[in-house]
């Protein structure tokens, strides 16, 4: 983990990865039970919460709301585990909570566009498209990191999110579902907002997830007001000189 990442920074970041992780959990509960209590709403929430573009008049907030409405359990499971995963990959990387959060929208609204244009009448729901995004940005911000993957050797971030919108899109397609086709619009704006976020702030990132084009990033600069010159690393306190020198 990158050791110059500001602490106050992280905590936001993984307050914002936790509030999204609730609402998935709370929805999938209140639907599970008014599966066993009250089996006749079941079918009228879906409905109110699920994303339909010839509903979309009658209920301008499913854009938003099917991107936190999952009935099957491990369609939950796998989904928030991979959330989770790369989100916390990319804020190590110093990406902030509003960024991150960013991600996750952008891909969810992103799915549910494509899905209006291919299948208007259908109902979309599910954080798929949304958690592709993040999966692909993470592809995009550290993809030189190594991480473990079950029963492999160490691989790139970039390989593993390979893997993981691989198997994704498989199953997507054994399915014979329009929904695989929404999730690659998830996954193309996910990987777009990282790309703009990058050239806005300048940075890029190497395995550690630090920035690597010689720039003092904000944490590293938050660091350095904290915690003085002297807690700087070597590279650290090279990126700060050679900021400075441009700076003159």
């Amino acid at each position: 983990m990158a050791t110059s990442i500001d602490p106050a920074r992280r905590h936001r970041s993984l307050r914002a990865l936790g509030a999204i992780a609730a609402v998935n959990v709370g929805v999938f509960i209140v639907l599970r039970l008014c599966a066993a209590f009250a089996p006749s709403l079941l079918a009228d929430l879906v409905g109110y919460l699920a994303f339909s573009a010839s509903d979309l008049l009658d209920r301008p907030w499913t854009p938003v709301s099917y991107m936190f409405t999952q009935y099957d359990e491990l369609h939950l499971i796998l989904n928030m585990l991979w959330l989770a995963w790369f989100w916390l990959l990319m804020a190590d990387a110093g990406l902030r909570a509003r960024t991150l959060t960013a991600i996750y929208f952008a891909g969810g609204l992103a799915a549910a566009a494509a899905y209006a244009m291919i299948a208007p009448d259908g109902l979309l729901l599910g954080s798929s498209g949304a958690v592709m995004g993040v999966v692909a940005a993470a592809a995009v911000v550290t993809p030189r990191r190594r991480i473990d993957l079950p029963l492999m050797k160490p691989v790139s971030v970039a390989l593993a999110a390979g893997i993981i919108i691989a198997i994704n899109l498989l199953c997507m397609m054994l399915d014979a579902t329009w929904s695989n086709i929404a999730h690659l619009a998830g996954i193309a704006a996910g990987a777009a907002v990282a790309s703009l976020a990058g050239a806005r702030f300048g940075k890029s990132y190497n395995d550690r997830g630090k920035p690597s084009d010689g720039h003092a990033n904000d944490a590293l600069i938050d660091k350095l007001r904290t915690s003085g010159f002297s807690s700087l690393s070597p590279s650290e306190r090279s990126a700060i000189i050679n900021d400075s020198r441009k700076q003159q």
